[in-house]
């Protein structure tokens, strides 16, 4: 009884124009999280068109401090609702946390609640993205597609895509999944079928936690066909035994990318009767697919043999060729590995074509061989036949210390039969090795005659080195003066006034108020008697070293009463010398007293007092007791030893009276 008291209320008010009987009967706000609002309203009590009335949605900020900003929005009569699509801010983005709003229904008479705390974040429907598009692969159809939110502030990485594939006229589809970080998504063309067309859309929705909402409506659809199966080209060739091997490019569907099974049907057409079919499944090799079929029972192919050729799968056959005619695609089998046989002269090649049993083709053979330097361009071709199967090759036509490869096809030569080259077979290498007993002898001589020169150039060096040549003569010639000083250390114990006092008579008495002087010395050249090369080795003449004695010598020595005859030494002129001290000679140089006179040959010092000695004087003489002996020993030379100052140190030097 209510409800017909309302109905009769609200026919009434119809009558009279009045709306107060306006009731939302549902409603649904949905917003794409830029800065808009799309709400649909249905308003029953009044149908759609039948009123004047003016209807539009308000939305009350119910979280802004101070004043409640409200935004109106007209509707607008849609199919069989009413609908609006509404700015509720004033900012680019719908905030996600404090944005909530009151929705009313208005009117000229007055306002109608529609929904309180209306949260946008909670519900979001994206704008559908843009129409997908589709790059064609040897493998996959690539689908791409733009989103619509690339520069938007919060929603650029969440997302998620769907995409609905389906072919058309069928209700076969597929739904794919994608994401903001991958909005692509390869098709393999292995899951598609051949001469099909197919229709590809994407919608999108938010997929943070923060956010709720329901999926996007469907982009625009973007469709293509796929290509049907066709026989792009062929190669079909026998090696003229029992077999046909054929390479097939079907076009459409890449080579692996399907799941159809292909075989190729060889129908024999010159069989009276029943036409026999040979079945030979192809498979799938590098970028192509290929066959090896038997096509006789017999163990050779006929030359009368004609053949028709399809492509089969499981859809159907498609025509390939007609009347292959085997005895005209002939591709014999590569010979085996040639072989090099060495001599002095030549290297002999041989080989075996594999044809030597065959009924037809034993006979009937060219060969080609292909001899090739190893890093190198050169090459050289040689041809023969089946009546010669090896080919010498002339040692004087290689280059010595190299490496050589050859290797072997053949052809038929018969004029009923026609094919091409058969494949190369497999190299034979070999190195010619006469260069490397040449190079074994040059290193051999290399190594014997380094050593022989270097000795040579020292000896050389030696010889014509003036410097070399004194030393070495230096020292030959020089004496040792040990022998003479022996006596010193041995009897003596190392005192040397002892040594040259052995028995007590001289005394060594020395003025030590006086000065002492040196007398001068006299330097008088002496004319050169030696040999050149020895000019060479002293570069200044001999000169003659006159010493005069003082005034009085400090030194006495028995029977010396006056001044010794001044003393000549042979000695080079530029070559330095050290004097020894007069208490070695028992002589003094400048002034000195001399308390008794020494013998008159005093100074005539034996060989063996100078350390000079000859070898082949007489042993007695060769080591004194002392240099001041009463009796002198039965042999003298006139010739001293004096001490040479060198770089390496001290040297004898011999000194002539």
């Amino acid at each position: 009884m209510k409800c017909l008291k309302l109905l009769f209320l609200c026919w009434i008010s119809s009558i009279l124009t009045v709306t107060s009987c306006i009731i939302v009967d549902g409603y649904s706000c949905v917003t794409a999280y830029w800065d808009t609002v799309t709400c649909i309203v249905n308003i029953t009590g009044i149908p759609v068109g039948q009123t004047n009335t003016s209807y539009n949605l308000t939305f009350t900020d119910t979280d802004t401090w101070g004043s409640r900003p409200t935004y109106h929005c007209p509707l607008v009569k849609r199919n069989h609702t009413y609908s609006c699509v509404c700015k509720i801010t004033e900012g680019l983005y719908i905030g996600s946390d404090y944005y909530y709003y009151d929705i009313h229904l208005c009117h000229e008479s007055g306002c109608h609640a529609v929904t309180q705390d209306f949260h946008p974040s909670d519900n979001i429907q994206l704008t559908p993205p843009d129409k997908p598009e589709v790059q064609e692969t040897p493998e996959t159809f690539n689908i791409t597609w733009i989103s619509g939110y690339e520069d938007h502030m919060y929603l650029k990485t969440v997302l998620d895509f769907e995409l609905l594939l389906q072919r058309s006229q069928s209700t076969e589809s597929k739904t794919l999944k994608a994401t903001s970080q991958k909005m692509y998504e390869p098709i393999p063309r292995s899951e598609l079928k051949p001469d099909a067309t197919y229709c590809i859309k994407v919608r999108s929705k938010t997929n943070y936690d923060e956010y709720d909402g329901i999926w996007s409506k469907w982009s625009p659809s973007t469709c293509w066909k796929t290509e049907a199966e066709e026989v792009d080209g062929y190669s079909c060739v026998t090696a003229y035994w029992d077999t046909v091997t054929c390479v097939v490019n079907i076009t459409g569907i890449p080579v692996g990318q399907t799941n159809t099974s292909y075989n190729l049907t060889f129908t024999d057409t010159d069989t009276w009767g029943s036409r026999p079919t040979y079945h030979c499944p192809l498979v799938k090799r590098n970028h192509t697919y290929s066959c090896v079929c038997k096509i006789t029972e017999g163990l050779y192919i006929g030359g009368d043999y004609f053949y028709d050729i399809d492509l089969c799968h499981e859809s159907g056959c498609h025509a390939v060729t007609q009347d292959f005619h085997p005895s005209d695609n002939i591709q014999l089998t590569p010979p085996d590995k040639p072989e090099v046989q060495e001599t002095p002269e030549t290297f002999n090649i041989t080989w075996i074509s594999g044809y030597e049993d065959h009924l037809y083709l034993n006979t009937l053979l060219d060969f080609e061989l292909l001899l090739q330097r190893s890093q190198s361009t050169e090459s050289k071709t040689l041809k023969a036949t089946s009546q010669k199967m090896y080919e010498p090759i002339p040692r004087s036509e290689l280059k010595p210390d190299a490496t050589y490869c050859i290797k072997v096809r053949s052809q038929t030569n018969y004029d009923e039969y026609d094919g091409i080259w058969s494949k190369w077979s497999p190299s034979t290498c070999w190195k010619i090795e006469a260069e490397e007993e040449q190079d074994n002898t040059l290193v051999i001589l290399i190594k014997s005659l380094v050593p022989l020169c270097v000795a040579v150039g020292v000896m050389l060096f030696l010889l014509y080195s003036p410097t070399a040549r004194m030393k070495i003569k230096t020292l030959s010639h020089t004496p040792s003066p040990a022998p003479f000083f022996q006596p010193l250390f041995q009897q003596h114990g190392g005192n040397l006034q002892e040594w040259l006092s052995p028995k007590g008579k001289y005394v060594l008495a020395y003025k030590t108020e006086e000065i002492l002087t040196t007398d001068d010395v006299i330097v008088a050249p002496k004319p050169i008697t030696k040999e050149p090369e020895e000019n060479v080795d002293y570069h200044n003449p001999t000169v003659h070293l006159t010493f005069t004695q003082g005034h009085s010598s400090y030194v006495g020595l028995p029977g010396v009463h006056e001044a010794s005859p001044p003393l000549t030494m042979i000695y080079p002129g530029d070559t330095s010398y050290t004097q020894l001290p007069s208490s070695v000679w028992g002589f003094g140089v400048g002034e000195k007293e001399v308390a008794s006179s020494p013998p008159e040959d005093f100074l005539n010092i034996s060989c063996a007092d100078s350390g000079c000695e000859d070898p082949t004087q007489s042993p007695e003489c060769s080591l004194p007791n002392s240099p001041v002996e009463d009796i002198p020993p039965p042999c003298y030379c006139n010739d001293y030893c004096i001490l040479n100052k060198t770089a390496e140190g001290f040297a004898p030097v011999l000194v002539s009276r």
